[in-house]
């Protein structure tokens, strides 16, 4: 995405920022989830958010599926009063040879509850009621485009979702 893309068809960002600031506050102490934003989205919010003189959500609010599933593979647990930011720093920072936790990877090798059929002329996507989302809803997300912003929160909240599933997670994804 180039500059001059975001200045013809993007919104400023200080509007993304207030916006979303003020649905991130608006949810109270819930948990804010993303894929590897440890290492992105939370940097990103705390650095709009001093630009214009907004009070960051706080750290202990965020939960990143990356992390989690990274730590998860690899088997490694967090260490007794290790604060939550401190872990995933931690797990991303592992190298680990053959281990992948990119969403496109998670969406092919675990069973999520999505699927995506792609041999026809038209993509088609499936996704188990489980998850909570209409199909319509879907729909919409696949029309945008694979590996565009929705779709990874599509593959996000499945991750999640199966995660929270799965006691091996423990309170991590609460």
């Amino acid at each position: 995405i180039s500059m001059a893309k975001i200045a013809a068809e993007g919104v400023p960002a200080k509007t993304i920022a207030t916006s979303l600031h003020e649905i991130i506050t608006s949810l109270g102490d819930m948990p804010i989830w993303g894929h590897n934003c440890s290492q992105f989205d939370r940097p990103l919010m705390e650095f709009e958010c001093r630009r214009y003189k907004l009070d960051p959500p706080d750290w202990d609010r965020w939960r990143d599926s990356a992390a989690l599933y990274k730590a998860h593979k690899m088997g490694t647990a967090r260490f007794p009063g290790e604060p939550l930011q401190d872990y995933f720093s931690r797990i991303l920072s592992m190298r680990r040879k053959g281990l992948y936790f990119s969403l496109d990877h998670v969406l092919k090798t675990e069973k999520l509850g999505i699927s995506m059929d792609t041999t026809g002329a038209a993509p088609v996507l499936t996704v188990d009621p489980k998850l909570g989302l209409l199909m319509d809803v879907a729909t919409e997300i696949l029309k945008l485009g694979a590996h565009r912003a929705a779709f990874d929160v599509l593959v996000t909240h499945a991750l999640i979702q199966t995660m929270r599933a799965d006691p091996a997670y423990g309170d991590l994804c609460k």
